[in-house]
């Protein structure tokens, strides 16, 4: 079964759990990154994920995994810009310039 972001419903917390424990061929598919950050975003607020219970949030989590497929280091990562900032979206890449060894004043 595919999922999409328009065909997730919100389900309770007890209903989650029997979702995760029935489900096998769950997946959800997204365009790209950023739809999935949207997804995962309005997943954290409309189950009140600062509000929740140490078990409850294990159960969201779970349920973020599932259908996004990410590790759960990356999924936690994600949560916690989450509650930091209310707001996920994808870092620009920033390179590292290091030093010059020599500035153009030496003359090389």
């Amino acid at each position: 079964m595919k999922l999409t972001m328009k065909n997730v419903r919100v389900f309770s917390i007890p209903e989650l759990e029997q979702l995760l424990a029935t489900s096998k061929g769950l997946e959800f598919v997204a365009e790209d990154t950023a739809e999935v950050y949207a997804w995962i975003a309005g997943t954290l607020k409309g189950y009140g994920y600062r509000k929740l219970r140490k078990h409850e949030r294990g159960v969201v989590i779970a349920y973020i995994r599932k259908l996004t497929g990410y590790s759960l280091p990356q999924t936690k990562r994600l949560i916690g810009r989450w509650v930091q900032t209310t707001k996920l979206q994808r870092k620009t890449y920033e390179r590292h310039h290091f030093n010059g060894m020599y500035s153009r004043a030496d003359g090389c």
